[in-house]
């Protein structure tokens, strides 16, 4: 009877799914600092960019907060503009209920 030698037989499909098997002479290869590196470096575009349109987001909801403010105050500043306010002539201030 004639053995062969385990070294020089192939896996069969089998044993290559069971088990890590390297590719020889393969060109594909990357280091691990460079995708450290590069993972690193798109983190960081994506944390500056988040930042940046998250600032960008609050200048806009400033700038429009200020102009209700101001439409706001001119509307308190014109006197009798014939508009009804909450029933019975109550005007809520700051939290307070005044009668009037």
């Amino acid at each position: 009877m004639s053995q062969t030698d385990p070294a020089t037989t192939q896996p069969t499909i089998q044993d290559r799914s069971t088990e890590f098997v390297p590719v020889e002479g393969g060109r594909d290869t990357t280091s691990a600092e460079a995708l450290l590196v590069t993972a690193y470096a798109a983190m960081w575009i994506a944390v500056f960019l988040f930042v940046w349109l998250t600032s960008r987001r609050q200048r806009n909801l400033d700038a429009r907060l200020g102009e209700v403010e101001a439409a706001l105050q001119r509307l308190e500043a014109t006197p009798g503009d014939g508009r009804a306010g909450p029933a019975g002539g109550e005007v809520q201030r700051g939290g307070e209920v005044e009668h009037g």
